[in-house]
């Protein structure tokens, strides 16, 4: 069972906030993963965006990092003890 919201993710203006911020949302199911709202009174700028990016791709790179463990496990690359350790650390686990 996944623990988190499954992709994709996009990045768009929150217009419910008092600070038009960036809510990550989830569009398969309407729901909002994460928002980042700017300090002040200030709307977000290319550094608010360039975070919202990369935590949009949040997804896609766990979905990456499983496929690169599977492979390193069919070539004997990696202890089993640290295939595990990896993949919890990846969902969040510790």
């Amino acid at each position: 069972m996944k623990k988190h919201t499954c992709g994709p993710w996009i990045a768009e203006m929150e217009e419910a906030s008092d600070h038009r911020g960036i809510a990550i949302c989830a569009p398969a199911n309407g729901w909002i993963v994460a928002t980042i709202t700017p300090e002040e009174d200030r709307q977000a700028d290319e550094i608010d965006w360039a975070n919202a990016r990369l935590i949009t791709a949040a997804p896609d790179l766990l979905t990456a990092c499983e496929r690169a463990l599977q492979q390193l496990d069919l070539i004997g690359g990696l202890p089993a003890t640290i295939r595990l350790l990896n993949e919890a650390k990846a969902k969040g686990r510790d």
